[in-house]
């Protein structure tokens, strides 16, 4: 049986512990707000990008773009791996890990670029080609740091080099909850149509991802609830509700005492007034009465005739868009900036899904920490007590063997 005094240090190590798994929680709890405060912001440009292109595509014809060629003929793919730079969040990064190893039967027939310094270090100890690596990004993604991924994709694709792109990420569905998932980058295949009877705006694989975007990962991200944050979320938004409650308290009270000073400002500027029309009565006169005004027209009862300014609603009708200088130009500049915006959506989504993770392994680890203090706490004092129970039971007996 362990001695008291390693029990008591074994308490103190867990404790330690405990107070970094805690504040690790919170600054991931904090982090994860911000996190999903962007990607929901995020949302209105992605539909909008996914709008005007989808319009402009449906107005080209025998449009060619190097972003929309294919080399069938190539054996090699490229994938970009989005995963995490800091272990402790749990079995986030080792998901994307199997989900990679998933899609990618033969490691000689792939380049991989990867974000995130646990992305390099599993693929490159496994033998996998590492063309380029973006680390200490994983947490706070940026659209700079996007449209640099997006020119390094372009570049290596236009090579030839490559039959296809495609992204592996993790979709954020909850503070508990984020889902792998893979899907192709380049070529924007079927983005244009030359058949009649096909849609013209099917976008396939592109518009897969902006089908995620509006479906699950950034039209309607999960606000989290009361049962995703523990007890220290919870008296985190009380504190910052009991706030907005006072600062609002003292807006009103503010705003009413400005109100009465107003109010007495004008009662004191009416008495001048009073006061001054008396005396200018009593030193000249009375004043003459003032002409009779003209009526003003009554809204309610008057009519009065619009119909020279009334426009029929049938001359609103919806115009197509006019594109400048055409609409084969507006595509070409547009499909970059639609690539930027896929890649800055999914690193969106991996940052709140990998904290997310993280907030709730540490959550975990901070709720059996205390578990293993408690159970600790009660084995020191059975211990302790047993201890005491041997020292009476020595003295009891050398006492009874003097008689």
């Amino acid at each position: 049986m362990a001695s008291l005094q390693d029990i008591r240090r074994r308490i103190r190590s867990v404790k330690s512990i405990q107070q970094i798994t805690k504040a690790m929680k919170m600054v991931a709890a904090a982090r994860l707000r911000r996190a999903q405060m962007a990607a929901v912001a995020n949302k209105p440009y992605a539909d909008k990008m996914a709008e005007v292109v989808e319009n402009v595509a449906s107005n080209v014809t025998d449009f060619k773009h190097p972003l929309l060629e294919t080399y069938d003929a190539a054996e090699k793919k490229l994938f970009l791996i989005v995963a995490a730079d800091k272990g402790l969040a749990g079995a986030y990064s080792s998901n994307i890990f199997k989900e990679a190893v998933r899609h990618i039967p033969d490691k000689e027939k792939v380049d991989l670029v990867v974000i995130g310094r646990k992305t390099e270090e599993y693929f490159r100890n496994r033998g996998y080609h590492i063309v380029k690596e973006y680390l200490g990004i994983s947490e706070r993604p940026t659209f700079d740091i996007a449209k640099q991924i997006a020119a390094e994709l372009t570049s290596r694709y236009e090579t030839g080099e490559y039959s296809a792109v495609n992204i592996i990420y993790a979709r954020f569905v909850s503070s508990m909850v984020n889902i792998p998932e893979t899907f192709q980058l380049l070529p924007f295949e079927g983005i244009t149509s030359e058949e009649e009877e096909a849609e013209p705006t099917k976008l396939d694989k592109a518009g897969a991802f902006i089908a995620h975007l509006k479906a699950a990962a950034l039209a309607k991200l999960p606000q989290p609830g009361p049962q995703s944050y523990d007890e220290m979320i919870e008296a985190m938004e009380a504190k910052e509700a009991a706030e907005a409650e006072r600062a609002e308290d003292e807006a009103a009270e503010k705003a009413a005492a400005e109100a009465a000073k107003e109010a007495a400002a004008a009662e004191a500027e009416k008495a001048a007034e009073a006061k001054a029309a008396k005396e200018a009565e009593e030193r000249f006169g009375p004043l003459p009465p003032l002409p009779d005004m003209p009526e003003l027209p009554n809204e309610e009862t008057d009519s009065i005739d619009f119909t020279a300014y009334d426009t029929p609603l049938e001359e609103f009708k919806e115009e197509p868009f006019i594109f400048i200088p055409n609409a084969d130009d507006v595509l070409n500049a547009l499909l970059p900036q639609y690539l930027v915006t896929m890649i800055y959506a999914a690193q969106l989504q991996a940052a709140a899904s990998e904290l997310s993770s993280r907030m709730t392994a540490m959550s975990s680890a901070t709720d059996n920490a205390q578990e293993l203090t408690r159970k600790l706490d009660l084995l020191y004092n059975k211990v302790r007590q047993a201890n005491i129970t041997r020292e009476i039971t020595e003295i009891v007996g050398g006492a009874e063997a003097l008689k």
